[in-house]
């Protein structure tokens, strides 16, 4: 096993000023994976759910995609955030870092 920073992004699909979906999950993946795929050593889970207060203390259930980096650069893949966010017309996206132990398994 080894020592390995992983990085996780949560992006939620409803629009910042509609409060609704408007880009379908299929073509929100198309954009997130073209802005993850320079950075590498990424997986996008499809279709989790997100529970996300507004500024204005409005409380949504939306769906939403993960991201998960592993030993990516952090610099690159907070970059990204913020494209992806303006692309998605998001508040925010949420990123959380932690360091964990892993190891690729042969098949």
């Amino acid at each position: 096993m080894t020592s390995i920073e992983k990085i996780t992004l949560s992006i939620g699909l409803n629009d910042k000023v509609a409060k609704v979906q408007i880009i379908e999950t299929e073509k929100a993946m198309e954009i997130v994976k073209d802005h993850v795929k320079p950075i590498g050593g990424a997986t996008i889970i499809p279709d989790c759910i997100g529970v996300y207060t507004h500024e204005n203390g409005d409380i949504v259930v939306e769906k939403s995609l993960q991201v998960v980096f592993y030993g990516a650069d952090l610099d690159a893949v907070k970059a990204a955030a913020v494209e992806i966010g303006k692309a998605l017309n998001q508040e925010s996206v949420a990123l959380e870092v932690s360091t964990i132990q892993s190891a690729f398994i042969a098949c």
